[in-house]
């Protein structure tokens, strides 16, 4: 009985796995339906650029949405395809290269540029009033200037933004963090200055299939397609045997994912997949290991730059406080020598002219005299081994001399 219900599942399963297929795609039937709106910015680049556009609910119906536009048109596949524009959006020019992506049975667009300008923004399709609208965002950075690279992964859409570099206050030139999709919130992971690297960027604007953890993208050339995977969870780029050089597909060749399993058409509609773990991949690279490394850099940095400040700050209270007490130390041994020679007058009264000369101010000018003599007799008191007292003279009350005790 045990091995009947276990062989029962495994077929079931095994039922439900060969029930997925990448869908089938008649482009030119699709073309041909998209032609029939007449509108040039709908069908510009439509055969190379379609399927970068395109974005599946599920395995009969797709959202396509022209890039750097507003338009959107819904797409169901089956015997027969069908065509619906359920938007009102026009031509809009700086959307081009955005991300779009599906959450929660949901339509968004983040990012793009265009018009000479670059948009930070994250819109949203509204169903009902079949328009986008922008979502307000909380704590999001106000001098966002450009998205580099964006994915979702669970309900968190991860973010590297780029920085207005006209604001002159700011600490870094690219800060990465996250949005939490369900209360619209932006929080911040760290941010580093960096010129601008490939290393960085993860392109929104070559992605041709995304399930809830990977993302499948696409660099053209001329010559040839690459296709490859994107880890959102890890934020790594991984290049799989399954896909290596494969040809351009144009849909009846395909590539889907289906949860963590990537499937493969090709033109003669044989069927290949493959579940993508280590045994399916021939090489990565930690584009958002590369992101923590550089904000770590930055943090060091500016720790560093905190320390060596520090230094130099105490460096010079050490020098100010002993140049202090130098000056301190040698304004009282000069203050020592003065009294060993007013000893010699100790007990007699002297002339103003005799103790200028024992304080050896003499040489001074009259004010400058006047001010010192004030100053240095009052020293001489505190440090209390001899008294000066000044005396009026009583043949001339205008006159004073001096007596030391």
């Amino acid at each position: 009985m045990r091995y009947y219900i276990i062989f029962s599942l495994l077929v079931l399963s095994l039922q439900g796995f060969s029930k997925t297929h990448p869908p089938k795609i008649d482009l030119k039937e699709v073309i041909f339906k998209l032609k029939e709106f007449n509108d040039p910015t709908i069908t510009r680049n439509l055969e190379e650029d379609f399927f970068k556009n395109l974005r599946f609910q599920n395995d009969s119906i797709a959202y396509f949405n022209p890039n750097g536009t507003l338009h959107l048109f819904k797409i169901k596949f089956g015997s027969t395809i069908s065509v619906e524009k359920i938007s009102k959006g026009i031509y809009h020019g700086s959307t081009f290269n955005r991300y779009l992506f599906n959450y929660e049975n949901k339509i968004y667009s983040f990012g793009g540029e265009g018009l000479w300008a670059s948009c930070s923004k994250l819109l949203e399709f509204n169903i009902n009033n079949r328009e986008w609208f922008k979502k307000e965002i909380k704590n999001y950075p106000f001098d966002a200037s450009e998205i580099i690279s964006s994915w979702l992964i669970n309900n968190k859409l991860n973010v590297l933004l780029s920085l207005n570099g006209h604001n002159q206050s700011k600490k870094f030139n690219f800060l990465f963090g996250e949005i939490d999709m369900t209360t619209f919130s932006f929080t911040e992971i760290g941010g580093f200055s960096s010129m601008y690297s490939p290393d960085l960027t993860f392109g929104n604007k070559n992605i041709i299939g995304e399930s809830n953890r990977y993302i499948i993208y696409e660099n053209s050339s001329l010559e040839n397609c690459i296709y490859a995977i994107f880890d959102k969870k890890y934020g790594e780029r991984l290049f799989t045997n399954l896909l290596k050089d494969i040809p351009c597909i144009d849909g009846n060749s395909y590539v889907y994912l289906k949860d963590s399993t990537l499937f493969y058409r090709n033109s003669s509609n044989e069927l290949s997949s493959v579940i993508i773990n280590e045994s399916s991949i021939y090489e990565s690279y930690p584009m958002k290991e590369i992101y923590y490394d550089r904000i770590l850099q930055s943090r060091i940095y500016k720790i560093s730059a905190y320390a060596i400040g520090f230094i130099i700050l105490s460096i010079l209270i050490i020098i100010l406080i002993k140049k202090i007490n130098l000056n301190s130390y040698s304004g009282d041994e000069n203050t020592f020598e003065i009294e060993k020679r007013l000893l010699v007058s100790k007990g007699s009264t002297i002339k103003r002219e005799e103790l200028d000369e024992l304080l050896g101010i003499a040489h001074l000018s009259f004010d400058s005299i006047k001010s010192k003599r004030s100053s240095m007799i009052r020293t001489i008191n505190d440090n209390g081994r001899l008294k000066i007292e000044r005396i009026r003279k009583e043949e001339d009350k205008r006159f004073f001399k001096y007596s030391i005790n």
